[in-house]
Formats: structure tokens, C-alpha cells, sequence
């Protein structure tokens, strides 16, 4: 399941192959989680805004004794319920930098289920053109997921 408050980004997410998505500017999230998972909720969720209200949300909506991984960069310190992790015995980790080996697996990972991630791709420029990729992000920023600089253009 992918939540995002992007209708455009959730449309990208099904071309991709993700079925269940959900815009939580449709109601709460801790609802429809547990429509999809069962009253246990999730195993695992990711915050990967960097937000207090979405980082609590990540929270709720993992089981007991469920992992919360933390991805966004967060400008400020958020106010976070440590009592609900405490009390369902949650393990919150952080991650920031990715290794060869993460990189290794997420090949291995595309290549063996057959994901489908060209609708992520908006926009590929030449290196010699790296300035006009900038310029093309900033003019566009609802509607870029990933722009490429092919090196060998």
C-alpha cells in the first residue's frame, strides 16, 4: 500500500503495479490500513515525507511489535507519540544513506518481479543539458517523479 496526498503521484503508483493506494485527504488513514492489513495493521511502514503528522500516522498504522522505518528528512523535530511506541512495543529505525548493497538488492529485486518503473522516469536529458533538467524540475515540481542526465549523450 502507498499513501500519498498526490492524486498524480497515486495514478503513477498504479502504473506501476501497486494496487492499493490511498490519498489520506480522504479520510483516515488508520481506517483504511486496517482494511487492507485486518485490525493488526501493517508489518512494516516507511515515513518517507519528514513530517510530525505523517511520521505518527506510520505509527498508527503498524501492528505491535511492527517496524516503522524512517526515510524523509525532517526540518524540524517533530513531536512524535513515543507512548504508542512504547506501548506496542514498535521498532523505529532511521536510514539515510544506501550501500553498494542496497543497490545490488533493488536491481535483483526489479529484474526477478518484473516491476514496472518506466512511468517514474518524466524526463531524460543529456549531460550536456543538466542545467535545462534543473530549470525543468523547478517548473514542474507537482508533476516530476524522476528526472535522468544520460552521461553518455
Amino acid at each position: 500500500m502507498i499513501t500519498d496526498v498526490s492524486d498524480h503521484r497515486l495514478e503513477i503508483a498504479r502504473q506501476c503495479g501497486l494496487v492499493c493506494t490511498f490519498n489520506p485527504r480522504q479520510g483516515p488513514l488508520e481506517s483504511q490500513v486496517a482494511g487492507i492489513f485486518g485490525p493488526q495493521r501493517a508489518d512494516v511502514t516507511f515515513e518517507c515525507v519528514g513530517q510530525a503528522e505523517t511520521a505518527n500516522q506510520a505509527i498508527r498504522s503498524v501492528r505491535k511489535g511492527g517496524t516503522v522505518v524512517v526515510v524523509g528528512v525532517f526540518g524540524d523535530r517533530p513531536q512524535i507519540d513515543l507512548g504508542l511506541v512504547q506501548d506496542r512495543e514498535l521498532d523505529v529505525r532511521g536510514t539515510l544513506m544506501y550501500l553498494r548493497q542496497d543497490y545490488v538488492e533493488a536491481i535483483r529485486c526489479l529484474a526477478e518481479r518484473g516491476i514496472e518503473i518506466n512511468p517514474l522516469l518524466t524526463k531524460t536529458f543529456s549531460f550536456r543539458h543538466y542545467p535545462e533538467a534543473y530549470a525543468f524540475i523547478e517548473e514542474n515540481r507537482e508533476k516530476v517523479m524522476k528526472v535522468m542526465v544520460a552521461l553518455d549523450s
